[in-house]
């Protein structure tokens, strides 16, 4: 297929299954106690902070001076 105007046709590859990550994500940081019980679909995140991404999390308010590991 040629879109109107292009003379490179379209091509679709099957295997490119990319997904974006960008939106709103949430993270918290990284404790012990967290790390170590904190992963899975049953994690409790309504505390955790909204980040958006792509961004860094430095330019949150809550991570503005964090040098720790984070939870996302």
């Amino acid at each position: 297929m040629t879109p109107p105007g292009d003379s490179l046709p379209i091509t679709r590859d099957p295997r490119d299954r990319r997904m974006t990550l960008d939106g709103e994500w949430r993270a918290t940081p990284a404790t012990d106690d967290l790390r170590r019980h904190a992963i899975g679909v049953d994690v409790d995140e309504t505390d955790w902070s909204h980040i958006q991404v792509p961004g860094h999390w430095r330019l949150h308010p809550d991570f503005a001076t964090n040098d720790d590991p984070l939870l996302y």
